[in-house]
């Protein structure tokens, strides 16, 4: 009975654990000027197409000759970004003597060139955070700069 249970143990262990560490691909580190000659990019936000929306359309108002395409098979350069929280707190106006709700919203995004389905290239990373409703969105922000990045190199 135990040898039974130990075998099953081991299976599932086999079955869960193998295929996901063979997903994880190794990580290098390139430099921005590899973005040079880049003619597609893949936007990968997740499930946040507002983001997605606002990077593309920095993109099109920056670079215009750069393609965003659907898939990221198209392409060896994807955008990654993501937004990583949002804090509220409280905010007291002493001349008005209110209390008012403030956010801050946070977001990281990264450029990666796949080399293969075994390796990535990080390029390029940033973070940023909006404090004030005077300040850009992260997404927008990281589209800002990916455009003048991609504009440096081509």
């Amino acid at each position: 009975m135990r040898r039974k249970f130990f075998l099953s143990s081991v299976l599932v262990t086999f079955v869960f654990v193998i295929p996901s560490l063979a997903q994880t691909p190794t990580i290098e580190y390139g430099q921005p000027s590899e973005l040079q000659g880049v003619r597609k990019v893949f936007v990968d936000t997740g499930m946040d197409l507002e983001s997605r929306d606002r990077i593309l359309r920095e993109i099109q108002k920056g670079a215009p000759n750069l393609t965003v395409v659907s898939r990221p098979e198209d392409t060896d350069i994807h955008l990654r970004f993501h937004m990583d929280d949002e804090d509220n707190y409280a905010v007291i106006v002493p001349a008005k003597a209110r209390i008012g709700i403030a956010s801050v919203s946070r977001g990281a995004g990264t450029v990666v060139k796949v080399v293969d389905d075994k390796r990535v290239r990080v390029l390029w990373s940033r973070k940023d955070s909006k404090k004030t409703f005077l300040d850009s969105r992260p997404s927008t922000s990281f589209g800002r700069e990916f455009v003048k990045l991609y504009r440096r190199y081509n």
